[in-house]
Parts: C-alpha cells; sequence; structure tokens
C-alpha cells in the first residue's frame, strides 16, 4: 500500500507543479497567438499561481475535518477535467478559465498530498520519504520548461495540457485503485479518523510555532527566487541568446537533473542530521546562484548558465526536503492537512508573488511591448534587475531560514 501511495504522490507533486512552469517556454508563442501584451500573457502563469495560494488552506481545513484521501483524490479528477478542457481554448479568456480551473485541483492536491503521505509511513522514515515528494515536486517544477519547451517546439503549446491530462488521469485511477471502492461514500471515515465534517474544531496554535512560522516564510522566499530563475532564464535564452524552445529546454534540464538526485539525499541527512543548518545551506546556495545570474547576463555565456543552473539545482534540493521536514515536525498529525496546505500556499504565493515581481520590472523598463519587439539592452537590463530584487529577497530567506530553532 505504502508504495503505491508514493507513487501516486509522485505522479501527482510532478505534474501539478509541472503545470506551474511548463508553459514557461511556450510564452511567446501564446503571445503571438492571441496578439497580447508581455504583461498579459504572464496571467497564463500567474493565474494558476494565484489560485493555489488562495484555495490551499481552505481546502486543507476541509481535508483535516473530513477526509484527505477523498480531496485529494478528487483534485487529481478536477485538475484531469481542466487540463482536458484546452480542447475548447480558442481566445484567451477561455485560456484563462482553464488555467483557474487547473489552479483548483492543483490547490486540493497540493492542501493534502504531504499529509497523506505521512500518515502512511513510520517516523523515522519520514524524511526519506518526504524527499521523494520533494525531488518529483521540483522536478515538476524545473523539467516543466524542458519538456514544455520540447511539446511547443515539435507539437504546438497546447500539447502541454494533453500531458497533464495523461499523467493526472492515470493518478486518479491509481489513487482509486489504491484507496478503496467505497472512496467517495458520504460514510467513508477520513485519515484521522472523524467521520463528520461538523465534529472538529480547527486548531489554529501551530500558527505560534516560531520554528514553524519561519520555516514557511523561508519557503516563500525561496520558491518565489528560483522560479525566477526558471522564468527568465527561459526568456534570456529565447530572446537574447536565440534558442528555439527546445535548445532553451535543454539547457534548462541542468538544474532538475541534479534536485531529483541530491533531494533524496538531503531527506535521508535530514532524518540524521538538523534539517535548518541543511536548508540554511541550500538556501545560500540558491543566493550564489541569483547573484551569480545578475552580474554575468552580459557575456552571454553558455557554459556560465549551465554552471549557475546546476548550483541552483542543488540549493533547491538541499533546502526544500529539510525544510519541508522541520515544517511537517512542529505540527501534530490532527494538523497535518493544514501544515500541509500552508505550506502549499507558501509555494504558491512565492511563485505568484515571484511573477508580480517580474512584471513589475519588465513593465517598468519595456513596457507593453511583446518579448520580441523589445530592445535587447532594456531587456538584458530588467533581467538583471530581477535578479538582484531576488538576491536580496533570498538573503531575508537564510536570516529567516537560520532563526528558528525546531
Amino acid at each position: 500500500m505504502e508504495k503505491r501511495i508514493i507513487l501516486v504522490v509522485i505522479c501527482t507533486s510532478f505534474i501539478t507543479t509541472f503545470m506551474g512552469s511548463a508553459l514557461t517556454l511556450s510564452i511567446p508563442s501564446i503571445e503571438n497567438q492571441f496578439n497580447i501584451s508581455a504583461s498579459a500573457v504572464s496571467w497564463v502563469v500567474t493565474v494558476y499561481m494565484l489560485t493555489c495560494a488562495a484555495l490551499a488552506i481552505p481546502f486543507g481545513l476541509l481535508a483535516d475535518r473530513s477526509d484527505r484521501k477523498k480531496i485529494l483524490s478528487i483534485g487529481i479528477f478536477v485538475f484531469f477535467a481542466s487540463s482536458i478542457c484546452i480542447l475548447l481554448a480558442g481566445s484567451y479568456v477561455i485560456l484563462l478559465f482553464i488555467r483557474f480551473g487547473q489552479g483548483v485541483g492543483a490547490a486540493m492536491i497540493f492542501s493534502t498530498i504531504i499529509a497523506v503521505l505521512i500518515d502512511s509511513c513510520e517516523e523515522k522514515e519520514r524524511g526519506k520519504i518526504i524527499g521523494y515528494q520533494t525531488s518529483s515536486n521540483y522536478l515538476g517544477l524545473s523539467l516543466g520548461p524542458v519538456l514544455g519547451g520540447f511539446c511547443n517546439y515539435y507539437l504546438g503549446w497546447k500539447s502541454v495540457f494533453y500531458i497533464a491530462a495523461a499523467v493526472s488521469l492515470a493518478a486518479f485511477i491509481l489513487a482509486v485503485s489504491t484507496f478503496g471502492k467505497n472512496l467517495f461514500k458520504a460514510d467513508n471515515k477520513s485519515s484521522t479518523g472523524v467521520k463528520s465534517f461538523h465534529n472538529k474544531k480547527i486548531n489554529f496554535k501551530l500558527f505560534k510555532n516560531t520554528a514553524y512560522l519561519c520555516s514557511n516564510i523561508a519557503a516563500l522566499i525561496n520558491y518565489g527566487s528560483i522560479y525566477a530563475i526558471s522564468y527568465l532564464v527561459s526568456i534570456y535564452l529565447q530572446v537574447v541568446m536565440d534558442y528555439s524552445s527546445k535548445g532553451a529546454g535543454l539547457i534548462l534540464v541542468a538544474s532538475p537533473v541534479l534536485i531529483t538526485l541530491l533531494s533524496p539525499v538531503a531527506g535521508r541527512l535530514s532524518d540524521k542530521y538538523s534539517p535548518d543548518r541543511l536548508s540554511v545551506l541550500g538556501m545560500a546556495i540558491c543566493l550564489s546562484s541569483l547573484l551569480a545570474l545578475a552580474f554575468t547576463l552580459e557575456n552571454k555565456s553558455f557554459a556560465i548558465i549551465i554552471i549557475i543552473l546546476s548550483l541552483s539545482g542543488i540549493g533547491c534540493a538541499f533546502f526544500s526536503t529539510p525544510n519541508t521536514a522541520s515544517v511537517m515536525k512542529n505540527a501534530e498529525e490532527d494538523q497535518y492537512g493544514l501544515a500541509n496546505s500552508v505550506l502549499s500556499t507558501m509555494r504558491s504565493a512565492g511563485h505568484g508573488l515571484s511573477m508580480g515581481i517580474i512584471s513589475l520590472i519588465l513593465g517598468h523598463y519595456i513596457g507593453d511591448l511583446p518579448f520580441a519587439k523589445a530592445p535587447e539592452s532594456q531587456l538584458i537590463i530588467s533581467i538583471k534587475m530581477c535578479f538582484i530584487v531576488f538576491s536580496v529577497i533570498t538573503f531575508v530567506g537564510i536570516f529567516m531560514a537560520g532563526k528558528r530553532k525546531s
């Protein structure tokens, strides 16, 4: 049973974060098809992130008071149904509605996935198991632009949604077969033993825990900063260095490979050593990659970009898994759904905040011009300023990660 649950978690973690970043290399194509500006097309990414951020906590509370496995399974189905609706996307507005639907499904998944995973494993293996989830999570986030770039190049940007539909359908079938035939019956018991939505009070004492709060703030900052790297480097490679979406995707693969390999390692280390120190180290490595990008863009060096992306991958691996372990360590069993959903909200809010900052800076320097028509010098300056801003924010994140005492 545990292995099947892990497989459900890996599939859903991958595909939901994949769809958060997979359209990055398709932005120019979407921009051209719907004849919209650079600032308008950013909403195709942002609406998904904001929906996840807004709904994760409500769904997490619902899951703690009812049935986590049921909420997870429904979320997977909603995500699948929304993805297949890309067949109807004949306008920019419809595309935004589809992204909103995906965000609703993803919020249900994000708010329950770690809680369901922890319920199925022993405490002594928690870091290792979370490492698998984190690996697939970051793999989806970082590999999104890579696979998305290939799909866009060969099949068009809509093919990204077909991948999401196929994987989420498979995950839904696996979830239903794993959790049982009675999953959707009204009298089904929750993973915490609660039979009714109404006999349980919401416990907010978790938010008085300093270590818990600092871990979540650090996660917000890290997710936002790393997402900026993926988004901005993909634009830089295509528009400034004139790579195709396929070529840019091949370059961007450097980060997810290292994240996938090192996240389980970081998880095992967090079971033996202080997760706080490991996450501080990871955040510091991420900061070094941001600073390096801020001051090397003018070189237009393929080798430098690969090295920096590899550095960011190492930093992600050593921050995220230990930080997630620290978050869940400070939550009681009946708070897993809430703790999980808050952490997921930090991820989505970090991505949304990242896109908001990027949109403001790009809007200031290039206005409403499409990326392809923006002066190269202005585009480089705007991307450089983004990385400087995120470097400052990440420095604050190091302080927050080091301040807690879990």
